[in-house]
């Protein structure tokens, strides 16, 4: 298998996988979500091979324990596909019926609710299917695992260690591809407001890299301190589903701010949006929730 050191993975699909690789079938979704309609059959149809693969990315993987992980993996993917996605296409309803209504700080908690619910069941799946596989893990393996999280870390210290100018510019530069993607074309207007909310976005890039190390530190914890299968799978589903309220005090501050300004821009946005641009939205995910659906049958 190839180092660490050897990964070319595109930056920008490194910071959407990142170390959560039980996580995947999420991520792949984002990914596709914001990709287009067309790649989401192919890409959900691979997701137990894109599984398997960031697997062996972290931990390096033996034939062996690929083999015994195989048959996990696709019955994960079994039941997602099965369980998961109907309420994903609920969940981006849900989404539709607030974009025809404009959002309210109230149902914007309510759907990020329901997000972190969807999350707990995936995550409680994850931590079963996987907990054997973590508990048996080699020395080597482990030290493996901590390598390639220090060169990601690494790699996002250089990627933000540019000024907050270029952060800015790269932030704006993202919301928009975004925005763009869902409503179709963005006025000067409204690019110009945006820009306004980006640069009063706080700068929690410090708090981010602290917390994301903390959190790793939790998971290589349970690796090598758990030797019983069900506190493995315990932990790891509660890592998994952690929805923040496990944040040292040292990094709390930074994490709720960046909370907060990323609630505070979807609503500043959702305000400035016009009747043409919440008709594209809406049947841009009328398009995702019928490919949801028929994929949940295929």
């Amino acid at each position: 298998m190839p180092s660490p050191q050897s990964n070319n993975l595109p930056q920008s699909h490194k910071l959407t996988l990142t170390y959560h690789c039980s996580s995947v079938l999420i991520a792949v979704l984002c990914l596709v979500l914001l990709s287009g309609c067309s790649m989401l059959s192919l890409a959900y149809d691979y997701a137990d091979w894109i599984l398997l693969w960031r697997i062996d990315h972290y931990f390096n993987t033996s034939p062996q324990q690929e083999e015994r992980l195989e048959p996990h993996v696709k019955e994960l993917h079994r039941w997602h596909r099965i369980q998961e996605l109907p309420l994903y296409a609920r969940f981006l309803r849900d989404v539709q019926d607030q974009v025809k209504t404009g959002l309210s700080s109230e149902s914007l908690d309510n759907l990020l609710l329901n997000y972190q619910e969807l999350r707990g069941h995936l995550a409680r799946q994850i931590a079963f299917h996987g907990a054997s596989f973590l508990l048996n893990l080699q020395p080597e393996q482990q030290t493996y695992f901590q390598s390639v999280l220090k060169q990601e870390n690494q790699e996002l210290q250089e990627d933000f260690g540019e000024t907050p100018e270029k952060r800015v510019a790269k932030r704006m530069e993202s919301v928009l591809s975004i925005l763009e993607f869902w409503v179709g074309h963005v006025s000067q207007e409204q690019t110009k407001t945006i820009r306004t909310f980006i640069q009063g976005f706080p700068d929690t890039t410090e708090a981010y890299l602290n917390y994301r190390e903390f959190r790793q530190r939790q998971l290589l914890d349970v690796l090598m301190e758990s030797r019983d299968a069900t506190i493995v799978e315990n932990r790891v589903a509660e890592w998994i589903n952690s929805n923040g309220q496990d944040v040292p005090p040292e990094y709390y501050s930074g994490v709720q701010q960046w909370q907060e300004a990323v609630k505070t821009i979807i609503l500043n946005i959702d305000q400035i949006l016009s009747p043409t641009q919440r008709h594209h939205m809406i049947s841009k995910l009328q398009k995702f929730i019928d490919e949801l659906e028929r994929l949940s049958l295929a």
